[in-house]
């Protein structure tokens, strides 16, 4: 069976004569579909289906905005579908979560699969049985479409490395670490409300706790390029805050709506790269 991957993110493509030539290559831009197929086969030995594949990802890599999660959760649900197997919402995130950990080396952690399952402004909780996902308000979704613009720092992380090194530190009793990740769980869950409220002072301090607290988990992760680039944000007139997405460059500014089309012309000028973006229910 011929096997090719067409990566324009990175502008290659793979070919492949047979499967066995596929899973012998140790090209990382292949991992997560090599390990997402013997995941599979392991369970299903039947399973045989790859073909032709063209792996792209409208959000930058290395931007923090869950580009790699998304195109995992791709994978498995096409090979879920021509296989004929039925996987819902749990285990789709189930199986991503431990295909990227086998791909790491490293813990995978899941809130960045949900989005990709299933479409909507989410809220995940954390309960004793597992992980539950909701779907947020159409209020809610309102006021970030109309407060939050969208932009790329261009500053590459490697989001499992960072989050595992937080999690050793966790682990170790780091009360720094400790500390700070208490208060980014009490920002999280106030967050909700203050959108709903139409509160954008509350939703300002809110951001403003998050910037703070991220900076105590993690040299790594706040490091002087990114503060750097933050510098430049924060000088542009009406951005009222800001927010670093997960544990990548990508970020995105809370401005007034009014603000929003002048704070975007501003940033252009300044050469921030501002993303198209629309957040749906």
């Amino acid at each position: 069976m011929n096997i090719t991957v067409e990566s324009p993110d990175f502008n290659e493509s793979f070919a492949f004569d047979n499967i066995e030539s596929f899973l012998k290559t140790s090209d990382p831009k292949l991992s997560l579909l090599k390990e997402s197929y013997k995941a599979f086969k392991s369970v299903y030995e039947s399973f045989d289906i790859l073909g032709e594949w063209v792996l792209k990802s409208e959000s930058p890599a290395g931007s923090g905005l869950g580009g790699s999660s998304s195109l995992l959760i791709s994978i498995l649900k096409v090979f879920s579908e021509v296989s004929g197997v039925i996987l819902d919402e749990d285990s789709l995130v189930t199986w991503a979560k431990n295909t990227e950990t086998r791909v790491l080396g490293k813990p995978a952690g899941v809130q960045d699969y949900y989005p990709a399952v299933k479409s909507g402004l989410n809220k995940i909780s954390f309960e004793p049985s597992g992980a539950k996902r909701e779907t947020l308000s159409d209020k809610s979704l309102k006021f970030l479409n109309d407060h939050l613009i969208l932009v790329d720092s261009h500053i590459k992380h490697h989001s499992g490395m960072n989050n595992w090194e937080i999690f050793k530190r966790l682990v170790e009793d780091d009360h720094q670490v400790k500390g700070a990740l208490v208060e980014l769980a009490s920002i999280a869950n106030s967050f909700e409300s203050a959108m709903d409220s139409n509160d954008l002072n509350r939703v300002k301090d809110l951001f403003d706790r998050e910037v703070k607290a991220r900076k105590q988990v993690s040299d790594s992760y706040f490091n002087s390029e990114l503060q750097e680039f933050c510098s430049k944000l924060e000088a542009v007139d009406g951005v009222l805050s800001y927010k670093v997405c997960g544990a990548g460059g990508g970020g995105c500014v809370l401005c007034a709506p009014k603000e929003k089309d002048s704070v975007k012309s501003s940033l252009d000028k300044l050469g921030v790269s501002v993303l198209p973006f629309e957040l749906v229910s």
